[in-house]
């Protein structure tokens, strides 16, 4: 499990400063929020910038900026700890689904090839069939290249499954113990986890499964509890109430704002919603094919969120992870399996009810953690299969070769191919990030004209990686910096040359009509091209 750990710690934080390279200018609309909540102290449930986000996950990346400065790896490195977190919690989390009783069978290292492979069955190690399916569902979700690339990039969707394993583990732990601190827990999870990202607002119908299971079954024993004096100990319900009361509390915020703010509850899902075309019911199989289709064969093609166009899932968690679904949907399957085919499907509604930019892996990144627990399920499925004809020791050296291609092939991807693409470097705005940071560079005395293309709410989300970078977020933070920033019409008037030296630069677009009036206008400027951007310098000496 360590060496899991260390594997899931190299893979999201390898790099971080310099991989992604740029920054895109949603990432960085989240820091320039943030900067506007430390500068007035004012930390909000809901930003309502970029059609709206809601305020947990930008608050910690205000404390992050906070520490480490407005650095485009500080917004990054909360994601990568909610994705370690992941990567942590999945192994708990597999644990309880697969519970089994101290009593119940386990495997001796003096007999389990994989011990004697390592050298140290002389420790007298003993596994349980849980504990594997955990190792497997962990290494999984470690190296899995889609659960990666969304650890390293600063969107709220990171948070989905950090706090929906959580919640679950949580749930399922005190349905286990009948233990009400676990139920508080599970609830605050869940509040938690609404507070991050819209998708989440999904979990609670996947959550209702086993909660439901457990009200059946408390129900069907409920006569045994009259004769026992402990049966105040064992009222479900009151579990379900608390877990209830806990995820009001942890959500009290954002409730409160969309009391008062109806209109921004479902902002954005009503303009990219199935239900906005005209054949809707098309629209959502369509979807569907596509959300299904991206796991294994054609997969989101927006570098952002995955290596373009290549499937979600290594061909190896592929393959365990149909084994693992169809070996549970065929038996009488268990809470837990329900429990996980349940998540799996209502995680997949984020997506599969849009019809914009599909497949999309961003959308659907809640059915990460059912996927990778089913693969590792489907794995141990196969092992079992496979010794029971081959033999454990050659089945064990199979396997774990096999194991060992998922990150060799993921870190070549990634950081062999991926982080050194062009298309990389454009998905993430690098020459305005670049730009940005010779912006930063520059004194205080110079003057700081940036064009940009101005909307009815100020500085649009396109010019937000330069506004962030530079930490020009605010009226006074633009007056300190001496940064000017220039709406595209009327630029002219606008700008003064007198005995200060300075700069005009084009941000997130460029026009050649213009260009050629600043210099008609101005004949003392200097036109320079670095590092992919454009700008004019101005020098009085």
């Amino acid at each position: 499990m360590l060496g899991i750990l260390l594997l899931a710690v190299f893979f999201r934080f390898w790099q971080i400063t310099d991989v992604p390279p740029g920054l895109y200018p949603d990432e960085a609309m989240n820091g320039s929020n943030a900067l506007q909540a430390l500068e007035s102290g004012n930390l909000r449930a809901y930003y309502t910038d970029n059609n709206g986000r809601e305020g947990l996950f930008i608050n910690l990346q205000a404390i992050a900026i906070w520490l480490f400065g407005n650095e485009a790896w500080a917004l990054r490195f909360v994601s990568a700890l909610f994705g370690l977190l992941a990567v942590l919690g999945i192994y708990f989390l597999t644990k309880e689904l697969f519970y089994e009783k101290p009593e119940d069978k386990t495997l001796d290292s003096k007999k389990f090839g994989f011990w004697n492979l390592l050298r140290i069955s002389d420790l007298g190690f003993r596994i349980s069939r849980s504990e594997i399916i955990a190792l497997l569902s962990t290494f999984f979700l470690a190296t899995n290249y889609w659960h990666i690339t969304l650890s390293r990039i600063g969107f709220r969707a990171i948070t989905t499954p950090a706090f929906s394993i959580l919640a679950f583990y949580f749930l399922l732990r005190g349905m286990r113990k009948n233990s009400m601190l676990d139920f508080a827990l599970s609830g605050v999870m869940l509040g938690l986890g609404l507070n991050g990202y819209i998708a989440f607002r999904f979990i609670p119908f996947a959550f209702a499964v086993p909660i439901f299971i457990g009200l059946w079954r408390w129900w069907k024993a409920r006569p045994l509890y009259s004769e026992n004096t402990e049966s105040s100990s064992s009222c479900f319900p009151c579990a379900v109430i608390l877990i209830g009361i806990f995820t009001i509390v942890a959500l009290t915020p954002l409730i409160t704002y969309f009391a008062i703010h109806p209109e921004d509850f479902a902002a954005r899902t009503g303009q990219v919603s199935v239900f906005a075309d005209e054949q809707p019911l098309r629209a959502f199989a369509i979807s569907n094919i596509k959300t299904i289709g991206m796991l294994f064969l054609f997969g989101d093609c927006n570098p952002r969120h995955n290596f373009p166009c290549l499937p979600t899932l290594h061909p190896i968690v592929a393959i365990t992870f149909l084994y693992g679904l169809f070996t549970m949907i065929k038996r009488k399957v268990s809470l837990s399996e329900i429990t996980l085919i349940a998540w799996f499907l209502f995680m997949m509604l984020p997506a599969t009810l849009t019809r914009e930019g599909m497949p999309h892996a961003l959308r659907s990144i809640g059915m990460i953690p059912p996927i990778m627990i089913i693969a590792g399920f489907g794995a141990y499925a196969l092992w079992e299969k496979f010794t029971a004809r081959l033999g454990q020791s050659a089945v064990l050296r199979l396997g774990a070769l096999l194991l060992v291609t998922i990150p060799l092939t993921t870190g070549y991807l990634y950081f062999g191919i991926w982080a050194h693409s062009p298309s990389t470097a454009s998905a993430f705005s690098q020459d305005l990030s670049e730009l940005a940071r010779y912006v930063r560079s520059l004194p205080n005395e110079t003057v700081k004209y940036l064009i940009v293309e101005l909307d009815y709410d100020g500085l649009p989300v396109s010019a937000q990686s330069m506004v962030y970078l530079t930490n020009t977020a605010t009226l006074s933070s633009q007056q300190k910096h001496n940064v000017v920033y220039l709406p595209r019409t009327n630029t002219l008037r606008r700008i003064t040359l007198d005995e200060k030296p300075a700069i005009i630069g084009f941000v997130a677009f460029h026009d050649n009509a213009l260009e050629q009036e600043l210099e008609r206008a101005f004949p003392s400027l200097v036109k320079e091209t670095r590092g992919g951007f454009t700008f004019y310098t101005y020098n009085p000496y």
